[in-house]
This record gives C-alpha cells, structure tokens and sequence, in this order.
C-alpha cells in the first residue's frame, strides 16, 4: 500500500502545478494518469496549438506548456503512476482509500482531482482488423504532425506525396516542352496536353477511393499485387476524353 499526504489523479497541467505547490509547503504527493505521458489534455490533442489563457505568459503550446511544468517540478521527487486508472476511492476514518485498475492502492487524506472531463481513451473501432493500421495510416490523437508532411490526400491513397506528384508533372512538361521544341506537335497539342495534364491525378485518385470504399486491394484479378488493371490506365481514361475535347475545340 502506497501511504503519501496528497494524491492527485490527473497529470496535465493543473495537476502538475498542485503537486508544484503541494511540495513547496512541504507534503508529499503523487499522480495518477490513465495516458501513458505527462501532461494530459495539452499533449494528447493539441501539443503544438498556441495557447493563450495561461497567466503571464502571452502565448505558448500545449508541449511548451507542459515541458515548463515538468521543468518546474525537477527540484522535487513526485511519483507519476502512468497509463493507471482510478476505479474506486473509499472513505477509511480519516483516511482516503484508493483503488486503481493495476491492483496499486493508496491510502492518503488528500485526494485532489485534477481530471478536467476525465480520463482519455480513444473510441476504438470494434473489428479487430482495425489494430493492424494504428499509428501507420489509423491515429486516434495527433501527436506530431510532421508524420504527415508531405501527404497529400491520405485519407484517398496514403502513399502517394507531394513530392510525388511535382515529380510526376514535372516529367510530362519536359516531354511535352521537348517534343514541341523539335516540332513534333504543335502548339495547340502541347497546350491540349498540358490542360489535360491535371485530369491524370484526378483519375488516378478517383480509382483509389473506389478501391478504398469497397475495401480492396485490386481493382481487378489482371496484374495482382499492383493495383489491377485499371491502376494501370486510370489516368488515362480521365486523361483520353479531355485531351480529345480541347483537340478538337483547338484545331
């Protein structure tokens, strides 16, 4: 049995700043937390929002927050109880008696809770196929958006980046420029083709999110493994149609 002056359920900010202050009157005290970090609310949903209510100090985010409350605390040993929950607090005589889901009881006359709305827990999706995705291409918090630099529709097709489709673009507008320059075509085709250049991504993207709305792999048993065959000539069926309308308006 844990025996301590003051326990304090909650490790965000508010909790941290009462343990801060119960040991600058000399008590002794831990925390509880249900997340598996120190700073609760402010580091779970928004460590790099600017935040601005916090006294004397204009603006600041939730991580710098709770990086200075962490820091404030370091001249003193406080006891973090860490991926934990409350499950039952009891009146013993004078006494506190608590109860958390890891067997751990402690017995104090101060119990402080600093819990705001609660303890957080993601709402899970139920089928169990779910599990393989988190932290890849599933998250229930955001903890550094840098994950997704890059990312451009990650919600349609995860893998593919800006860099990508700058990449992509800029290959065809040196075909195009090329062929133009030797007189292959004339100037009304190359600019046919670079109008229907944006229409290749469309497609591209719209064939994905078919795929990812039927929840498969192949858009078709041709080629498995790479899509299907219509992977193959999605930007091509968007591409044709356009490509042939500005054609025809143009010559």
């Amino acid at each position: 049995m844990n025996k301590t002056d003051a326990l304090i359920i909650g490790a965000g900010p508010t909790g941290l700043f009462t343990a801060h202050q119960l040991k600058l009157i000399g008590l002794n005290c831990e925390i509880i937390d249900n997340l598996d970090k120190i700073g609760g609310q402010c580091i779970e949903l928004y460590p790099d929002k600017p935040i601005y209510d916090i006294h004397a100090v204009p603006e600041c985010t939730g991580e710098e927050l709770t990086n200075n409350l962490i820091n404030q605390l370091k001249p003193f040993d406080v006891k973090f109880h860490l991926s934990e929950r409350v499950e039952e607090v009891k009146k013993e005589n004078d006494n506190w008696l608590v109860k958390t889901n890891k067997g751990n009881t402690f017995l104090t006359p101060n119990v402080i809770i600093a819990g705001g709305v609660g303890s957080f827990e993601p709402r899970k999706f139920s089928p169990k196929e779910c599990e393989k995705f988190e932290d890849k291409s599933l998250f229930y918090s955001i903890k550094d958006k840098k994950i997704f630099k890059g990312k451009k529709l990650t919600k349609i097709s995860p893998n593919k980046t800006v860099e990508g489709l700058l990449g992509g673009a800029g290959l065809v507008l040196i075909f195009i420029s090329t062929i133009y320059f030797f007189g292959f075509i004339s100037i009304n085709l190359a600019l046919a083709s670079l109008i229907s250049l944006p229409f290749a991504f469309i497609g591209d993207y719209f064939e994905s999110q078919l795929k990812r709305d039927k929840s498969i792999k192949d858009s078709g048993s041709l080629i498995p493994g790479h899509g299907g065959i219509w992977d193959r000539l999605d930007s091509h069926i968007a591409v044709v149609p356009i490509f042939i309308l500005f054609t025809h308006l143009m010559i």
